[in-house]
Formats: C-alpha cells, structure tokens, sequence
C-alpha cells in the first residue's frame, strides 16, 4: 500500500456516530426548527419579546449558579460539607 493511498484511507475512514451524538441530534433539530418558525412566522416587536424574556430568563439562571456556587464556598468553609465520604 502506498503512502498516498494510506493517507487517503486514514483521511476520509468513516467514524460511526457516537451514542451522545445520536441523543443530542434531535435537540438540535427541534431548537433549529423552532428557531426557523420564530424567525418566519413572528412579528418584529413579538421576536424583540421573545428576545427579552430570554435575556431575563439568563440573568436569573446566572444569579442563580452563583447563589448555589456561593453557598457550597460557605458551608465548605464552615465544614458543614464532609471532606470525604
């Protein structure tokens, strides 16, 4: 076998797709499909909306990761979290 001919083989192998590949697909179909009837179907002011509740929505769940980061730091400090199990 030739060098050329190997490295074409290894280059353009065919990988089967992974499980996780397999589960997530169909998010991604469903995200981008309802981001293409939005896109098509939706107002101006409807879409700058949507747009807002979203931006609401991520400030909430960010304050909320760092309520939860905040309290793991201090109860680790006040050794209420057991160092080991």
């Amino acid at each position: 076998m030739t060098l050329i001919r190997r490295t074409r083989t290894i280059l353009f192998r065919r990988f089967p797709a992974s499980r996780y590949d397999r589960q997530t697909f169909p998010y991604f179909f469903f995200f981008a499909l309802a981001a293409l009837i939005i896109n098509r179907l939706f107002s101006r002011r409807q879409k700058r909306a949507l747009r807002e509740v979203a931006e609401i929505s991520a400030w909430v769940l960010l304050g909320a990761a760092a309520a939860t980061l905040f309290w793991y730091l201090f109860m680790l400090y006040f050794k209420h979290i057991p160092d080991s199990y």
